[in-house]
């Protein structure tokens, strides 16, 4: 098995059970709740009886928990879906290219410029297939899987030249809290809009990347991390109580690192979501370093 066709079978099997994952979620939510309300708030009754029979405000809390993780476990596996039929996609025209070109290489009688027409063509389609496949097509920032190889590319760079490296990751304040209220169409509007935002106030060899649902991702070369630091800062400054039509007012938080000699593509990456979400339980709206 090849190396797409690995991936595409990777995707299709995690995305069969995200609804699953989300119901699972939903229902070990409701259990650490009903924990909470025993062992904390230490209602009158016991871990069974408020399992089974919780206040109603409770029943309807958790219910709605249940409900929204189910639906992001669906939306993820559409999402997984469509990922999956460009994979296939690609992988098809590539197999065509290659078909094409043993063929034509043992038909000398047909004209040379016909046969590179031809390939010319399906080179351009395969090119434009795999952009899709690593583009977000909401904030046409690179997607998650591109950005990892971006990440991976640059750290070698960085580790064999001893150049500066930086990666900020920008969280939306209080997301969960609009797709919930106000839905997926105004939710999808809120990302646009900060991804617009972050795109004219970065350079042009800065790296962008969707990291979330809710998150970005900067990959920002050649810069130290106090640098890394102010820009981050610039950023929150810029979209703190941006007023986004149709919704409100829209805050960020910030989780800066800077690339260490050793660091692999987890250690690096897993630096700045620690730093991220310091800045989320700090009250949101700030820059956290790591």
């Amino acid at each position: 098995m090849n190396v797409a066709a690995y991936a595409l079978y990777d995707s299709r099997d995690k995305g069969r059970y995200m609804p699953l994952y989300g119901l699972l979620s939903g229902m070990l939510l409701w259990l650490l709740d009903a924990m909470v309300d025993v062992y904390v708030l230490q209602v009158p009754q016991t871990l069974v009886e408020n399992l089974i029979f919780p206040p109603l405000f409770d029943i309807a809390l958790r219910s709605g928990i249940i409900v929204l993780m189910v639906a992001l476990g669906v939306a993820a596996r559409r999402k997984l879906k469509r990922q999956e039929s460009l994979q296939q996609e690609l992988l098809e025209y590539k197999n065509r290219l290659e078909e094409l070109i043993e063929l034509r290489a043992e038909e000398v009688r047909n004209p040379a410029d016909s046969v590179n027409s031809e390939i010319t063509v399906l080179k351009d389609r395969t090119r434009d297939l795999e952009e899709i496949a690593s583009i977000d097509g909401l904030t046409r920032f690179y997607n998650r899987r591109k950005f990892g190889d971006l990440i991976d590319y640059e750290l070698a760079r960085q580790q064999r030249y001893h150049h500066s490296l930086s990666l900020i990751l920008v969280d939306i304040d209080r997301f969960c809290e609009i797709a919930a209220v106000h839905g997926q169409a105004t939710s999808e509007h809120v990302i646009r809009s900060v991804a617009s935002r972050i795109h004219s106030r970065i350079r042009a060899t800065d790296i962008p990347a969707r990291w979330s649902e809710d998150e970005f991702a900067i990959l920002i070369p050649e810069t130290r991390q106090s640098d890394a630091r102010r820009l981050a800062q610039k950023l929150v400054k810029a979209i703190d109580g941006t007023l986004i039509d149709n919704f409100g007012l829209v805050s960020i938080s910030c989780g800066v690192t800077e690339a260490q000699a050793q660091d692999n593509v987890e250690q690096f990456t897993d630096r700045c979501v620690e730093a991220v979400r310091l800045a989320r339980e700090g009250g949101g709206n700030r820059v956290e370093v790591l």
